[in-house]
């Protein structure tokens, strides 16, 4: 018995630190950036404040002769090496803004 939880338990912290390696090898910043093209013009195009994480986030938008186009540059810096994995597996922020960009395009009607 005592065997079965000395490898269990050297099993679990060798997945712990097969994580951190992990997470350090992984860039501390990741960059996304999504443009489209809408009909509405700027003053209809509302913008937003992003909270609960470490970055920055820019959103651009300037008139065009067919409406507007709209620019979101999300950078995420994430220091600790655990959430630097669990962010790469578990968080698209790639797919949100697309998510985001289509409802944006809902609400305005287009």
């Amino acid at each position: 018995m005592k065997i079965k939880i000395t490898i269990t338990t050297l099993f679990i912290l060798a997945i712990i630190a097969l994580i951190f390696t992990i997470g350090l090898i992984l860039p501390k910043q990741r960059e996304f950036v999504k443009t489209a093209e809408f009909k509405s013009v700027p003053q209809k195009v509302f913008q937003i404040e992003p909270k609960n994480f470490n970055g920055y986030w820019s959103r651009t938008f300037e008139p065009t002769s067919k409406g507007t186009k709209v620019v979101f540059r999300d950078v995420v810096i994430i220091e600790n090496p655990f959430y630097r994995v669990l962010s790469s597996i578990f968080v698209d922020l790639d797919k949100t803004m697309e998510i985001y960009m289509s409802n944006l395009k809902t609400k305005l009607g287009e």
